[in-house]
């Protein structure tokens, strides 16, 4: 029996640091969706079919302006990977869906949007492909060759539950899950300091 306890505390205890130095505990992902989203608008990301490579992942951040949820990215491979034409928009003027998840957790859907659409996407956080500022930014601090992009999202005030569906989405955007993965890989700029 005492030697059972002891197998027993020691798978206890591997699994404790297994799970505490995984591989899978600080990372964060962002997926295209595969296929057509519901068209009835019920939306349950944990059933979406997401493509097998993720667009990016936290190694491509270099920062994440929290206040603003504002990120530069190491090497500006967005339009690449979403298999952008050269001289054509990235996405269809409805936009790309893509999920972000961290640690392994789906925590919302977004889309990636072209400032050219006519089109208005309401309560979906959007990333845009043309980038969110340009060149040469003072208040970021960015270097000539570099894109800032923003996670927003377009309101209308008067909708029905409108307060409502505006909280549920700053919550999804500011959720605790991604702030601590950020933090975690040191990408994380909590406030700017203005020049």
């Amino acid at each position: 029996m005492k030697k059972f306890a002891v197998i027993l505390l020691s798978l206890i205890i591997l699994n404790v640091f297994a799970s505490c130095n995984g591989s899978g505990e600080n990372t964060l992902e962002v997926y295209l969706v595969s296929g057509d989203l519901p068209s009835d608008g019920k939306i349950d990301i944990n059933k979406l079919e997401l493509e097998d490579t993720p667009v990016f992942t936290l190694d491509d951040i270099q920062k994440y302006y929290w206040e603003h949820q504002a990120f530069v990215m190491k090497k500006d491979l967005l339009n690449e990977r979403l298999n952008a034409e050269p001289g054509k928009i990235p996405v269809p003027t409805y936009g790309k869906p893509y999920v972000l998840v961290v640690n392994g957790e789906r925590i919302y859907m977004g889309k990636f949007w072209s400032m050219l659409s006519s089109q208005l996407e309401v309560f979906t956080p959007l990333i845009y492909v043309e980038f969110a500022w340009g060149k040469d930014n003072e208040q970021y601090d960015l270097q000539h060759d570099q894109k800032l992009y923003a996670v927003t999202w377009n309101l209308v005030e008067n909708a029905e539950n409108a307060g409502k569906l505006k909280k549920e989405l700053a919550n999804k955007i500011y959720d605790k899950r991604i702030y601590k993965v950020l933090k975690n890989a040191g990408v994380l700029v909590e406030k700017e300091e203005k020049k």
